[in-house]
């Protein structure tokens, strides 16, 4: 199965590329709220971007216009947000509850890592999945700055 991120219709979808389906795994068309739980009950408002974790497990989602983290555990069909405060207005790091996200568009995962980007600005934040706190990896938070390694 091939998920995908929905955007426009806040949902997450599965394609199977073998009988070529499509089914909707979390999300519904009409929403645009967020609302953990049973991933029939979950809500999202433009997920813009997924990752998966190593093993397959887990499904983390960029829930964009909800400026918050959520991840889909797959074995037990559960959404749970593992980031952001939902607040929007700023980026700001700190425990991952309370970190401000602002429109997070990509996301990729790597060592027990969520590294966060923006398409306004050029920054990457790290969410650190065992401890629970979101650090600035990289970059600016101003509109255009660039960074030099």
């Amino acid at each position: 199965v091939l998920f995908i991120a929905d955007t426009g219709n806040h949902q997450i979808r599965g394609v199977d590329l073998f009988n070529q389906t499509v089914h909707t795994l979390a999300g519904h068309a009409n929403a645009s709220f967020w609302i953990d739980g049973d991933v029939a009950a979950a809500r999202f408002s433009e997920p813009a971007d997924i990752a998966f974790d190593a093993k397959g497990n887990t499904l983390y989602v960029a829930d964009m216009m909800n400026n918050v983290i959520r991840a889909i555990d797959l074995a037990n069909d559960v959404v749970t947000t593992i980031a952001g405060n939902g607040m929007g207005v700023g980026w700001t790091d700190g425990p991952s509850s309370v970190a401000m996200l602002a429109h997070p568009q990509f996301i990729e995962y790597l060592d027990y890592s969520l590294f966060v980007s923006y398409g306004n600005i050029s920054l990457v934040q790290r969410i650190h999945l065992e401890s629970e706190k979101v650090t600035r990896f990289l970059g600016s938070t101003e509109a255009g700055a660039t960074t030099t390694t």
